[in-house]
């Protein structure tokens, strides 16, 4: 089970970053708003707006011929995510259905 959610998170924080320089962003901030909306209520405000921050710096970094930014921003997401299941374990279920349901359709309908 442990390799299916680190399979899982590792999935959504690729998917969430490929998604912060699409038109699809605000959806996917949306969706991991609510994640932590039903997990950590006092931090899902936090968590969308340092997602606006995260796109921020990618969109410049992209502009300025960085890739790596994206990169960084993917591990970073990852961690998050994890922390966020090591505390609520019973969120994984909604991680799976934000992932499954939302991030990766989204992904795919723009062809990242």
């Amino acid at each position: 089970m442990e390799t299916e959610l680190i399979a899982l998170t590792s999935t959504g924080a690729a998917a969430l970053v490929g998604l912060l320089i699409t038109d699809s962003w605000q959806e996917a901030r949306s969706s991991m708003g609510s994640l932590w909306r039903r997990a950590e209520p006092d931090r899902a405000d936090a968590v969308e707006s340092e997602l606006g921050e995260a796109r921020c710096a990618l969109l410049a970094a992209r502009s300025a011929g960085n890739d790596q930014v994206a990169l960084g921003l993917i591990i970073d997401w990852h961690y998050r995510i994890d922390r966020l299941l090591a505390a609520f374990p019973q969120t994984a279920v909604q991680l799976r259905r934000v992932v499954e349901d939302e991030l990766a359709p989204a992904l795919a309908a723009v062809g990242s």
